[in-house]
């Protein structure tokens, strides 16, 4: 079954739904290249713009942006009546770009000795009233794991004296807490020949304003 969804006047179609419209009678699929298709129809060429998709609950593969828009609805109308695309919550599309956007405004915390500890990063995200959690893109998963790397990648600069600690940033994950959706990310650490992890939390303090980061547990 392929999939649709149509937020703010603009449809949105997975790759599922690519292969069910070449089905249709009249139609032929044309792949452009770089994983770019478009559509021959009797009403002229309807091109899958992946660029431009936006990732919804419930789809297969990629999502594309599906153009122009005249002749989108005309598609969307024949792929339902034929049964061949179901059309998902639009409620359900993330504007993940403008999340990407605002900075990082995170929460870091240290725990552990001298010897080895973890470093955790959590970043809360307004989300869609109904957005339920169930469905979470990769890309939003990327926003904690992207900012623990950027936060650490500036506090490694930050260590003058010798090697920085050995530290290794696990994936990306993500939750509620209180109601409120976050997206987070934890580290270990182990102290280098030079250093441990004194000089890493020395260093977390001096970028964390910079970076838009609060402190809320310290390692000493």
């Amino acid at each position: 079954m392929a999939h649709h969804v149509a937020p703010d006047g603009k449809i949105y179609v997975d790759t599922a739904f690519i292969n069910a419209s070449g089905r249709l009678s009249g139609m032929k699929v044309e792949h452009m290249g770089f994983g770019e298709f478009y559509l021959e129809t009797p009403k002229g060429r309807i091109e899958f713009d992946r660029m431009r998709g936006k990732d919804f609950p419930g789809k297969s593969g990629r999502s594309h942006l599906l153009h122009p828009p005249k002749e989108a609805k005309w598609l969307i109308g024949l792929m339902e009546d034929k049964g061949l695309s179901e059309k998902m919550a639009s409620s359900s599309v993330y504007n993940y770009d403008r999340a990407k956007s605002a900075g990082l405004n995170g929460e870091l915390t240290i725990t552990g000795g001298d010897a080895s500890g973890k470093i955790g990063f959590r970043k809360y995200l307004t989300m869609p009233p109904s957005f339920d959690g169930a469905y979470l893109d990769k890309t939003v998963l990327n926003l904690g794991q992207g900012g623990l790397e950027r936060v650490l990648k500036a506090a490694s600069r930050a260590i003058s004296d010798g090697v920085p600690p050995d530290i290794n940033i696990k994936k990306g994950y993500a939750g509620m807490d209180g109601g409120k959706f976050f997206v987070a990310a934890e580290a270990t650490w182990k102290p280098s020949r030079d250093n441990g992890g004194e000089a890493l939390a020395t260093a977390l303090e001096t970028v964390a304003g910079r970076e838009g980061v609060s402190i809320q547990n310290w390692l000493r």
